[in-house]
């Protein structure tokens, strides 16, 4: 047997012990269906003479993680290791952590420290440690890596419980009794705040809102860079951002003040492309910027193609979320197999014709003025258009379109089409009679989440009983209508806001 020395946390070299590994695995083991024999086997021969206790139970939890698909198990038994590991190199209460960590980095707030320092005896008897070991690795992996405050040294100091009690103080208000019941609800895993929430509760930049929905400023140099000034800074504080950009020149149109020709909105998302990967949610994790646009804007095609896996890079910007906000005219002429019209906004605003200001039949009615004038840059088959959009929508794992019907094509069929491309949900606006029964003969036996969206009173109990016993989730819109009486294909946190 070959002798190995271990370095301790005190940097004192001891010589390696292969029970006293065995026995610790052994009791983080207990009550689980784990192999902790193997497991101590696997560990040893991967071992390296010199290594310290602190890389050695990393490898422990590593290993314990690898054999998550042999029983999910190994899971709770690589989080226990997870856990007993950070209590080592973390404070023991919650009060002596925030000091610890406004010591080295001097990120949190006034109000937030003098609630602490106030409160400390009652909020460190507030935490419940053993409720660490609920999480799954996966997730204590999570926190480890971006939302657990940490000192100038990347050491983490927090633990999960000091930061969902850091939260609840936050969205509590300073408030004793909403901050205990606040802590209790998230610390048992029953309800979370969205991440921006959790990197900034307490700090002196503490904002905490998930999504912000932004317009381009305007076709110009100050418009343009204003707008990604403003985009940066969202996402400096870890921010999603949801902007459209359909007011943007299309390719090929004039610039005036150079007599020069508009490259389009491709290199613009490229821009925004390494906005998201610079401005980086600070430091934690990659931006997150949801585009939208129209179908009827010049450049739509090369728009649709931005995600692609395959093609040439200068014309991808796969690190963005694309959406199509759609239209009624347009459903309408995919029905009928009619032309559409492409469109440049600035040709148009020369017309003073400003299509993304307008829905309904105020859209309609300027659309078909503009088409009359011949305004359009390009005229297509709405078909080839839609299928585009699908085909795309079906390649793109991270980027779910969402079709709208209302009472425009046959419900069976389009099922049987999403089904094919693995669209995961649909909206239908029910206000037929001959949808509400498609509804129930067609969609009851598709199982992945189903959303039925429909004015005030649209739904009697019996259809609302029907929806939830069949996954699907019954919304009211009250009075309020969407963009061109119908909610368009949009972002997966769009349809999360909606809900």
């Amino acid at each position: 047997m070959i002798l190995m020395k271990i370095i301790k946390r005190n940097g004192r070299s001891v010589m390696f012990n292969p029970s006293k590994i065995t026995t610790r695995l052994r009791n983080r083991a207990d009550g689980l269906k784990v192999n902790a024999d193997e497991m101590a086997v696997k560990v040893i021969s991967q071992m390296a003479d010199g290594i310290s206790t602190t890389e050695l139970d990393t490898l422990c939890i590593e290993i314990a993680a690898s054999m998550v698909p042999v029983h999910p198990d190994y899971s709770t038994f690589a989080s226990r290791l997870f856990v007993t590991q950070l209590r080592k190199s973390t404070p023991e209460s919650f009060s002596e952590a925030m000091m610890q960590i406004q010591l080295s980095t001097g990120v949190l707030g006034d109000e937030f420290q003098l609630f602490v320092h106030t409160n400390k005896d009652e909020l460190d008897a507030l935490i419940v440690q053993d409720r660490d070991f609920n999480h799954s690795i996966f997730g204590l992996r999570t926190l480890e890596k971006s939302y657990l405050l940490k000192d100038t040294n990347d050491n983490v100091i927090e633990r999960p419980q000091y930061m969902w009690l850091r939260t609840a103080i936050e969205v509590g208000g300073f408030n004793m009794n909403d901050v205990i019941g606040s802590y209790h609800g998230m610390s048992q895993l029953y309800f979370t705040h969205a991440t921006p929430t959790l990197f900034n509760s307490g700090t002196s930049l503490s904002q905490l809102s998930s999504c912000f929905l932004i317009a381009n400023k305007g076709d110009s140099i100050d418009g343009l860079f204003d707008t990604m000034k403003d985009v940066a800074h969202i996402s400096k504080l870890a921010g999603g951002i949801g902007l459209h950009v359909h007011n943007v020149r299309a390719k090929g149109s004039l610039i005036k003040g150079t007599n020069g020709k508009s490259d389009g909105m491709v290199p613009m998302m490229k821009t925004y492309n390494e906005i998201a990967r610079w401005i980086n949610q600070g430091g934690k994790r990659k931006g997150s910027f949801a585009i939208y646009f129209e179908p009827w804007h010049a450049d739509v095609y090369e728009m649709i193609e931005l995600k692609k896996n395959h093609g040439k890079e200068e014309m991808r910007a796969r690190d963005l979320f694309y959406a199509v906000w759609m239209n009624d005219l347009f459903m309408e002429r995919v029905r009928d197999d009619e032309d559409w019209s492409l469109f440049c906004p600035n040709i148009l605003l020369k017309s003073g014709i400003i299509l993304q200001d307008l829905f309904g039949e105020g859209f309609k009615t300027s659309y078909e003025y503009a088409e009359a004038k011949g305004l359009a840059t390009r005229v297509v088959k709405t078909r080839d258009l839609w299928e585009k959009i699908l085909i795309s929508a079906s390649k793109q794992s991270n980027n779910h379109h969402f079709p709208i019907l209302n009472g425009l094509t046959k419900l069976s069929d389009f099922i049987k089409n999403q089904k094919q491309i693995d669209t995961h949900y649909f909206i239908a606006h029910c206000e037929e009679d001959k949808i509400r029964t498609e509804l129930k003969n067609e969609l009851i036996n598709y199982k992945n989440n189903c959303i039925l969206i429909g004015p005030e009173g649209d739904f009697n109990q019996e259809e609302i009983n029907l929806a939830i016993a069949n996954n699907f989730k019954p919304v009211s819109l009250g009075n309020t209508r969407l963009r061109t009486e119908t909610a368009g294909i949009v972002a997966c946190h769009t349809l999360n806001l909606i809900t």
